[in-house]
């Protein structure tokens, strides 16, 4: 090999290391950029465990229909009024005396579905008119001394303001609220979440209630409709009966015992029941705000100054090393002196 020959292919080694020494770190950090950017896959706190979509012509085989009296209202509980048909669970409230009572109604009961903690979403369409409830509530697995102390659920009423009567029983003693909004008259998503350190409760996604005080023992998940209590009073003559609480869908999770994230903690007020409070739903979502150079769960690690300059800066590197490069060639092509012969 020549001497120019081998200045020039050191010359190339040269400033090919200086290349590396230049563009690898920025390649680096671009890459760990991109890396971190991937979101990290969340372990749920809920593990789904049924779905209910009352496709047959009977009640799941957990549950059954109530039946006797309904001591704190007007009605007694009949079996003919819970009826599967057309992929809906119709409980119905009508104007018919039963066991002494003016009323009959149907309630259900899913006792065979004991759990403790969980999520429970019921997809229902609630009836238009003054003296129903329709409930949908969490009972104790085990009898309790105090059943307002052991019950959590909301009883939807649409007598004029349609009202959400939301109750927490979380053992020793229960906490209640009431919230006007929208509840009857088409069919909408209701979901109470219960954690071992909160009870949330939400409406077609927005929550109307949260709670860091929370019952620790099993529970069951019941249906009814119902009249005649204290809360409730009865039907007066504009309210059409018979009357259908209809339920579409009920799914259940349970807790994996990854805590779920936490809500904002509504009033809890234990009003009369005449009394009209109103509760707003409350957002949750927190923005997250990320200072330039900082890291963030979401972004990765930032690059000083950005991406772009270290994308300008490896590209005017890169271009001037392959003129550097080609040098020789550039001058052996652009001139025929004699000193650039071989």
């Amino acid at each position: 090999m020549s001497a120019s020959r081998a200045r020039r292919q050191g010359g190339r080694l040269a400033v090919a290391a200086v290349l590396s020494a230049l563009l690898l770190p920025g390649l680096a950090d671009l890459s760990q950029a991109a890396s971190a950017a991937k979101p990290k896959k969340e372990t749920s706190s809920w593990k789904i465990v049924r779905t209910e979509k009352f496709s047959g012509s009977g009640l799941p085989a957990a549950c059954e229909a109530y039946t006797g009296r309904n001591a704190p209202g007007k009605n007694a509980w009949s079996g003919k009024d819970v009826v599967v048909s057309g992929g809906q669970l119709r409980l119905t409230l009508e104007k018919k005396k039963t066991s002494g009572q003016p009323y009959t109604a149907g309630g259900v009961g899913c006792w065979g579905w004991p759990q403790k903690y969980g999520k429970y979403e019921i997809k229902a369409k609630v009836p238009v008119g003054k003296g129903i409830n329709s409930s949908l509530t969490l009972w104790p697995a085990k009898p309790s001394k105090s059943s307002e102390a052991a019950f959590t659920g909301m009883e939807l009423l649409s007598p004029g303001p349609e009202t959400a009567h939301v109750t927490n029983g979380y053992g020793t003693e229960s906490e209640s609220t009431q919230v006007v909004g929208s509840y009857a008259g088409k069919f909408r998503t209701y979901v109470i979440e219960w954690a071992p350190k909160h009870v949330r409760m939400t409406v077609d996604g927005k929550e109307i209630h949260y709670s860091t005080r929370s019952f620790k023992g099993s529970r069951w998940l019941g249906l009814v409709a119902s009249t005649g209590d204290v809360l409730t009073g009865v039907p007066d003559a504009q309210t059409k009966l018979p009357a259908k609480l209809l339920i579409d869908q009920v799914k259940i999770w349970s807790y994996t015992g990854v805590p779920p994230k936490a809500g904002v903690v509504t009033p809890t007020p234990s009003p009369s029941p005449a009394a009209a409070a109103t509760s707003a739903p409350t957002a949750t979502a927190a923005a997250t705000v990320t200072s330039p150079g900082a890291t963030s769960a979401e972004t990765g690690p930032a690059l000083a100054g950005g991406v772009w300059p270290w994308l300008l800066g490896g590209s005017l590197i890169a271009v001037s090393a392959i003129i550097i490069l080609n040098y020789p060639n550039y001058r052996r092509r652009g001139s025929t002196g004699p000193a650039l012969r071989h």
